[in-house]
């Protein structure tokens, strides 16, 4: 038998851009902890899949109201995490705007946190202006931020996978947690990064989080159709979805 799997897409108000103007409105919406983590209770109970939650690095006046004040993502779903014990938690993290040895380090955390149910949806953050957060004028062109994901995802990888075969256990045992094989440094040299490694931090639960991508460009279904495992599309029937 086929099952359904079932996602929830968090958001503070709703998603029509007046939803935060109706009487039954969530009040404080997206800064609203208590109310947060009860939706993510009820949904854990009704035995949803997944918690999903989007993420914003830039701020005008055309901003939906659920991304003008909202907690930041990954913390919030580290506190998540520990309020659950079986809904994945699906966050997004930008690779236009992040490293790769960070990213890959705190997305390890949370998968830790949760035992084993973090998901990381990989976007390239499209929004021009918001490289004027970050010391920049104007975003790389899209094909180029493709490219650097491409990147980003390898070494990240490559950073959980330099644990793989580690057994801190065994070293402690041993007496020092670090000897000369392992983890072993990836020395990875490319077009955008240079990265050392290894991580400091040991392989979590599923290795590493569940990878998932939305890109709906020529570019962006070529990225996800080799490395997401889920795939976040919006299409006007089953058939072009699949």
């Amino acid at each position: 038998m086929k099952r359904m799997k079932l996602g929830y897409f968090l958001t503070g108000f709703g998603h029509h851009v007046a939803s935060s103007r109706h009487p039954d409105a969530l009040v404080h919406g997206g800064m609203n902890l208590t109310k947060t983590i009860e939706q993510a209770k009820l949904l854990e109970q009704a035995k949803f899949d997944f918690l999903f939650m989007s993420d914003s690095l830039y701020l005008d006046e055309k901003t939906h109201p659920d991304m003008f004040t909202f907690f930041e993502p990954i913390s919030l779903m580290s506190i998540i995490a520990r309020e659950t014990k079986n809904l994945g938690l699906i966050v997004t993290g930008s690779t236009s705007f992040s490293e790769p040895f960070n990213l890959a380090r705190i997305f390890s955390s949370l998968d830790h946190y949760s035992d084993g149910r973090a998901g990381w949806n990989i976007v390239t953050s499209g929004i021009n202006n918001t490289a004027k957060n970050f010391s920049g004028v104007n975003n790389a062109d899209h094909d180029l931020r493709y490219d650097q994901a491409e990147e980003f995802v390898d070494i990240s990888k490559q950073l959980w996978d330099s644990w793989q075969d580690v057994s801190p256990k065994r070293l402690h045992s041993a007496g020092g947690f670090f000897d000369e094989k392992q983890p072993e440094p990836i020395n990875y040299k490319g077009d955008f990064y240079s990265v050392r490694g290894p991580l400091n931090i040991e392989q979590s639960p599923q290795g590493y989080p569940l990878l998932v991508q939305a890109g709906s460009s020529k570019k962006g279904t070529a990225f996800a159709s080799k490395h997401a495992e889920v795939v976040f599309t919006a299409q006007n029937d089953i058939d072009n979805a699949v």
